[in-house]
């Protein structure tokens, strides 16, 4: 007899995007042993007023200072499917463990049919996708680079406004509430 529950969905794990970030906060702090957090921004798209998005930033949690990881996008009141959208790597290629770049095609390319099929690598139908997705965003060389980075500089704003008394940045980070 045929089964007519889709497999993938377990009701045991019905979780927003949003509360499985917050999860994954939880982990950061401990993880980082209270030195770094997650925090969400929420944003509309200005294409369509039917999708909003979930702006993840990373958060030291001593200086405030942050820096943008990745967004979610999803459509009003919905929160699947959803996009994962990783920030662009400012990280030059010859930094990169592995890279793609240009190349010449072996056999001339023939459009027959016009239509072209798109894989969304990042889009996510459940949580369990979600929580899948995510961890390997959280593994991108920029996403690491960045928490490097983060907390590297804020630890040492942290020395340097202890030792100076200066509150002020000039490294491209901000302060979200």
């Amino acid at each position: 007899m045929p089964t007519f529950w889709p497999e993938d969905i377990t009701v045991e794990d019905l979780a927003s995007p949003e509360e499985i970030i917050e999860e994954a906060a939880i982990e950061w702090h401990t993880r980082s042993n209270g030195k770094l957090t997650l925090v969400m921004q929420e944003g509309q798209s200005g294409e369509d007023e039917d999708q909003r998005f979930l702006y993840v930033h990373a958060q030291v949690v001593a200086t405030k200072k942050t820096v943008t990881l990745f967004s979610i996008l999803h459509r009003e009141g919905l929160f699947y499917p959803c996009r994962l959208i990783p920030k662009n790597s400012p990280i030059p290629n010859f930094l990169l463990r592995d890279y793609e770049t240009g190349g010449i095609p072996r056999s001339p390319v023939k459009v027959i049919d016009p239509i072209v099929k798109v894989h969304q690598k990042w889009v996510c139908e459940t949580p369990s996708e979600f929580r899948k997705e995510l961890a390997e965003v959280m593994r991108l060389p920029t996403i690491k680079a960045e928490i490097i980075s983060l907390l590297s500089s804020g630890m040492r704003k942290k020395l340097d406004n202890n030792q100076n008394g200066n509150h002020t940045s000039n490294d491209g980070t901000s302060e979200v509430e």
